[in-house]
């Protein structure tokens, strides 16, 4: 009997400790998820008592509202995106390029931490695929189908295992009629051109991922949990991890808890010592054009949420006082780009490597291939994703935008500020555009007249990632 009186104690000792004393799961974001207990395990990382009292019915789960809970974080993502069907998630999370994945699991208090965090890495051009090949992973909440490798399943494990062979593969030919699909060549007839051999090291220990469930054509295809090559090996496009990692995750599986894997870009607010233009710079104007498909790449990319602009305080501020000066002359600044986050830059480079894609050439680059444009007009690292470049023009009273020769983005010897094929009035715009911001302490971009640089930058050495939104 005192053994059994000692055994509660313990219990209810511990489950005070849940409800009054959960710290954070982002240093950088306030309390968005609670750890749930920390007993060590052979790798190293938490694990969790075992609780059956508190533990919810496989069926039902009762989540209590996250409090005091900014309305982007993840604990809201949790709440709204998972099916209520599912208690388990896989939660990975992009911070400044910082890629962590946790285990959690919806109890009695709401979503808590049972494993983790754990490095892991995640397509080499962060979140959003949007095609084959784009390098990068997925965002969103997916399903996931049985793990899959060699050696025989994870001792102890309950989640369906597919012990792979010489002759498992992957199908990642979109036109084939096995495409992103699990094949065995000794049991179909090759229709294919690229493929993913499943008995390698780094499908040793693998789980599938459920996208582009209904195989369309070009959308993606491979989409894993696996091995990681090394900690600072991106993919292109599974989440990788260390091996303990992926043993930790597949023993942790239970079927009956429909588990998800949920893939999200932290939102918090802005990283300190930036702004949304607006705050700032209430006169200027906005065509965000990469929150809309009229633009070079012809698509959204997944990094613009919203059509706003951002950029440092410092950086506004001088936009600040264009907009100033431009209104003592009836006239306003146009922003169609300032911040760009890293990820974004990463995506126009590889746009650039592909001769394939060339839908807006006609409109934007008649006259020159992609392959010269890189260093001349576009940069790997550039001071957009510093938050120290900013894309603009004028507009006058009546919104028109005033001649200056060429569209934004128009890539040609025409589109710089010399251009001597120009009219008169196009030379004068560009002139009173070029005035303007070197009044306002910004230097000028001599290749495009529309881009525009802050002289003495805030972070001349920091690239950021974060979402345009």
């Amino acid at each position: 009997m005192i053994k059994y009186l000692k055994l509660i104690a313990i219990i209810l000792s511990i489950t005070t400790a849940a409800l009054f004393s959960g710290c954070s799961l982002f240093q950088e974001g306030g309390n968005i998820l609670t750890y749930y207990t920390a007993t060590p395990t052979p790798n190293g990382e938490p694990t969790p008592n075992i609780i059956p009292e508190i533990t919810p019915p496989p069926t039902e789960y009762f989540r209590a509202p996250a409090i005091d809970v900014p309305i982007n974080s993840l604990n809201s993502i949790l709440e709204e995106k998972v099916p209520k069907t599912s208690s388990q998630a896989i939660l990975v999370t992009v911070y400044n390029n910082i890629q962590r994945l946790y285990c959690v699991e919806a109890m009695e208090l709401g979503w808590k931490v049972v494993y983790g965090p754990f490095d892991c890495n995640i397509g080499r051009n962060g979140l959003g695929k949007l095609k084959e090949g784009d390098g990068k992973s997925p965002e969103g909440v997916f399903e996931l189908g049985s793990a899959f490798g060699y050696g025989g399943a994870p001792a102890g494990s309950l989640w369906p295992w597919r012990e792979s062979t010489d002759n498992d593969y992957w199908i990642e030919d979109s036109n084939s009629k096995y495409y992103n699909q699990y094949v065995s060549i000794d049991t179909v007839s090759k229709d294919w051109k690229a493929s993913v051999k499943l008995r390698i090291p780094y499908y040793r220990r693998a789980i599938e991922v459920k996208y582009n469930t209904e195989n369309k054509k070009g959308l993606g295809s491979a989409i894993f949990l696996q091995i990681w090559e090394n900690e600072n090996t991106n993919t292109g496009g599974c989440t990788a991890m260390n091996k303990d990692t992926i043993e930790t995750v597949i023993k942790w599986l239970r079927p009956e808890a429909k588990p998800v894997l949920v893939q999200y870009k932290y939102i918090e607010p802005l990283p300190e010592g930036f702004c949304y233009i607006k705050d700032f710079a209430p006169e200027a104007k906005y065509d965000i054009r990469f929150a809309g498909e009229d633009n070079i790449l012809g698509r959204i990319p997944s990094e613009y949420k919203k059509a706003v602009g951002i950029s440092t305080i410092k950086m506004t501020k001088a936009i600040d006082n264009a907009t100033m000066l431009l209104k003592d002359q009836d006239l306003r600044l146009l922003i169609y780009d300032a911040y760009r986050p890293q990820t974004t830059i990463n995506t126009i480079v590889d746009w650039l490597n592909d001769d394939s894609d060339d839908d807006m050439k006609q409109r934007y680059y008649p006259d020159v291939k992609k392959d010269e444009m890189l260093d001349m007009y576009f940069e790997k690292k550039s001071p957009y994703s510093r938050g120290s470049a900013v894309d603009v023009g004028i507009i006058d009273k009546d919104g028109k935008e005033l001649d200056m020769g060429t569209i934004y983005q128009f890539i040609d010897e025409k589109s710089a500020y010399d251009y001597r094929g120009l009219t008169d009035l196009q030379r004068n715009n560009r002139e009173l555009l070029r005035d303007i911001m070197i009044q306002s302490g910004l230097k000028p971009n001599d290749t495009l007249w529309w881009s525009f640089y802050l002289a003495d930058e805030t972070f001349p050495n920091t690239y950021f990632d974060f979402y345009v939104q």
